[in-house]
């Protein structure tokens, strides 16, 4: 993946995270267009900034462009590139994968593409062949989707999210809002 192509899927991504979110059941903490706390600390510490910038006030004050350095340094060293390998991910269902990696573990996308993966029947070699992208995107989605039910399964406190969690998988491969119905007239 090109430096430009990461780039524009990570703006989809800011555009889609949005900004401040700081609800106390989330067990990801405050973020700020999907950057949670913790992940703006390593970006500091990363970065040599002091234990002053550490801290939710400048989580909150980070702009989009602020955000796609934080995420620019996040995919390079926090496993996106070792899942695209490891699963032989084709360039067309990175973004899918990179907006997986922004909101589950390295270990949650693993179990994932496995259980995606688990689905695939070999005979239709989706990953190489003419219809790979659309017929795979929808199974690591649905794929997904069962993992994030599990979560709230046994985080009673996340339930709540699961319809953003779900609508934001839908939206990752299209899906999400519904197309209208066309009607003859």
């Amino acid at each position: 993946m090109t430096d430009d192509e990461l780039d524009r899927h990570i703006r989809a991504i800011i555009a889609r995270e949005g900004g401040w979110v700081d609800d106390p059941d989330d067990s990801g903490g405050p973020t700020n267009y999907g950057i949670t706390l913790d992940t703006w600390r390593a970006y500091c510490l990363s970065q040599g900034m002091t234990e002053k910038f550490w801290g939710v006030d400048f989580l909150k004050s980070i702009s989009p462009l602020g955000a796609e350095r934080v995420y620019r340094l996040y995919f390079r060293t926090q496993g996106l590139a070792e899942l695209i390998d490891e699963f032989s991910i084709p360039d067309e269902l990175a973004p899918l994968v990179m907006d997986m990696r922004t909101l589950h573990s390295l270990e949650g996308c693993r179990e994932i593409l496995r259980n995606a993966i688990s689905r695939i029947d070999p005979a239709d070699d989706l990953f190489g062949g003419a219809i790979a992208e659309p017929a795979a995107a929808d199974i690591i989605t649905l794929a997904r989707m069962r993992y994030m039910l599990e979560v709230a399964e046994r985080r009673p406190k996340d339930r709540k999210f699961v319809r953003g969690w779900m609508h934001r998988a839908l939206k990752a491969i299209g899906w999400w809002p519904p197309k209208p119905e066309m009607r003859e007239v």
